[in-house]
């Protein structure tokens, strides 16, 4: 199990969020601005619409944004085919996964104004985006308002 966040946690490889997003955004460069993000994501339960995956953290100075092209379910590191165009960064690629979203154009992103998305998923509606980005590390599923 990987996490971002804030603190360490005991028996999870912890990666700051400042390195997990440049190890991604480095991933990407190196891959034609795709990436494979694989993880364990409450708003993917209902499969609802959604355009871009944000990555940010209050501690980190970077953020990263990608075009969601595609996605599903069960991410098995052992019978993702190897060829594909899509891959994801090591070691985030070599944990079974509930979730994978194939991203194209992943870039940092620079200026951002979180009031012209909305957050989609788990608890979405109880806190807008701009307060959740200033206070939590985490992985946002938007789209445009």
């Amino acid at each position: 199990m990987l996490r971002i966040g804030h603190a360490p946690r005991g028996r999870i490889s912890y990666f700051s969020p400042q390195t997990t997003i440049e190890e991604f955004l480095r991933h990407a460069a190196e891959h034609e601005g795709r990436l494979l993000f694989v993880g364990n994501f409450k708003s993917l339960r209902n499969k609802i619409g959604f355009n871009y995956l944000l990555l940010w953290s209050p501690q980190s100075a970077i953020k990263l944004v990608g075009t969601v092209t595609n996605f599903g379910e069960a991410y098995n590191p052992k019978t993702w085919n190897p060829k594909s165009h899509y891959q994801a960064p090591f070691p985030w690629g070599r944990t079974p996964a509930n979730y994978w979203l194939a991203l194209d154009n992943v870039q940092q992103l620079g200026d951002f104004d979180p009031d012209k998305f909305e957050r989609l998923g788990y608890n979405a509606k109880k806190i807008s985006l701009a307060d959740e980005m200033e206070t939590n590390a985490a992985t946002f599923i938007i789209r445009p308002i």
